[in-house]
């Protein structure tokens, strides 16, 4: 598979690898809705600090994950 580099929607770095989050993950039935693009240690660092369900019900939105304390 191809890399693709862009600019990360979490972190805004730009020229970075970026990886297609699932706003709500594929598990908790996020499959064929919203995605974002995350630079890996972004992408990384949202799925160490909490588990799907929460990403799911709390963290669903781009502003919610930018707003959050712990990813800042």
């Amino acid at each position: 598979m191809k890399k693709r580099v862009g600019r990360c929607q979490l972190c805004e770095r730009d020229e970075v690898e970026i990886t297609v989050h699932h706003l709500t993950p594929k598990e908790e039935g996020g499959t064929h809705l919203p995605t974002v693009d995350l630079c890996i240690p972004c992408h990384k660092q949202t799925h160490a600090i909490y588990n799907n369900k929460e990403i799911a019900f709390r963290l669903m939105t781009l502003e919610r994950l930018q707003d959050d304390e712990q990813l800042k």
